[in-house]
């Protein structure tokens, strides 16, 4: 309090603690936010975490009602901070798009964990979440779906389909889909606009479609269409 000055203490001579506590204080999970069209899943936590002793299958999503998914194949990008972020798999990702309930607007979108579900830097696992916690910050998704490959039967008159992302099947229009014998068709008589299809699977990324047999003849009675794997093209318009 006289003003003089602090005795300097080199760090090649530095004080030893004379107590020292450690810690001991649980992590605790303040806010999120999802970005469905970039997959990712940001939590942010009171302390920094271990990202590697992060367990998706103990985080679940949910509309604070009846609807809920637990992710289950989800892995940390980050390194150890108070801001993890999780790149939601391919699996968790699709599943979460098939339930239209879930996390389409900051509205029905919550989470909410078991314990154990990540430690802190002192393997201090986070205190158990008594209630949900509202995202702050919903990105619903956007990307327009692609067709990534199909399958074709002639014997049984079924395409399967394999999208990017799961499609709404009560969406589909035979209108808009045809089989053609190359990929660039100059010949149009070597095309065929199906008629009527009925789609045969529930939402999904992988969806089958039964051709109508008038079209499966037509088809058929086309010599140089769906012999075989390289004259089978399909072309598919906008989906309603």
């Amino acid at each position: 309090m006289a003003g003089n000055q602090l005795v300097e203490i080199p760090f090649t001579e530095a004080l030893k603690a004379a107590y020292f506590m450690q810690d001991v204080t649980e992590p605790v999970l303040v806010s999120f936010s999802i970005d469905l069209d970039s997959a990712i899943l940001n939590l942010t936590f009171s302390e920094t975490v271990f990202s590697s002793t992060f367990q998706p299958y103990k985080l679940s999503i949910n509309d604070n009602s009846t609807n809920n998914y637990s992710l289950i194949s989800s892995y940390s990008i980050t390194n150890d901070s108070f801001i993890l972020s999780v790149l939601l798999s391919f699996e968790d990702l699709n599943n979460l798009k098939t339930l239209t309930s879930i996390a389409t607007s900051v509205d029905n979108t919550f989470i909410s964990h078991s314990a154990g579900f990540i430690e802190d830097m002192n393997s201090n696992s986070i205190l158990i979440s008594q209630l949900n916690l509202i995202a702050n910050t919903v990105i619903p998704d956007s990307t327009p779906v692609e067709l990534v490959c199909f399958y074709l039967d002639m014997n049984i008159g079924e395409i399967l389909i394999n999208f990017s992302e799961p499609v709404n099947s009560s969406s589909l229009l035979a209108s808009y889909i045809s089989l053609q014998s190359t990929m660039n068709l100059s010949d149009p008589s070597l095309s065929v606009q199906l008629t009527t299809v009925e789609a045969v699977t529930n939402p999904s990324y992988i969806l089958t479609i039964s051709v109508d047999n008038r079209d499966l003849n037509f088809i058929k009675g086309i010599s140089q269409l769906a012999t075989n794997v390289n004259d089978t093209y399909l072309a598919v318009g906008m989906m309603a």
